[in-house]
């Protein structure tokens, strides 16, 4: 495991999405970089989105407070990471690990 500390994860929409509103506007490439463990919004962001390299909209996230529950899905433990991603919002909360409030 490495240093780095990743937070809880935020939504990707494409740009044309009625949630999106309130984020980030970017282009996919851009999105992927920053988040690379990001959720999308499978309702409008598909895999000719991002090979399109279009305008999304990435929404900070905002979970429920949680207990951290590391993911067992080896591509949520990136060797970079100072904890494997959490399985609810994909940060891997530093310390203490317990809960993350937005």
């Amino acid at each position: 495991m490495g240093n780095r500390v990743y937070p809880p994860q935020p939504t990707i929409h494409a740009a044309s999405c009625p949630t999106g509103p309130g984020g980030t506007p970017m282009s996919a490439r851009s999105a992927y970089e920053l988040y690379p463990f990001a959720f999308v919004h499978g309702l409008c962001f598909g895999p000719g989105t991002a090979a399109a390299n279009a305008d999304c909209i990435v929404v900070p996230a905002q979970f429920a407070p949680h207990t951290y529950r590391p993911a067992a899905a080896e591509e949520l433990r990136p060797r970079d990471a100072v904890a494997p991603l959490c399985f609810v919002c994909r940060g891997n909360h530093a310390e203490p690990r317990i809960v993350v409030a937005r």
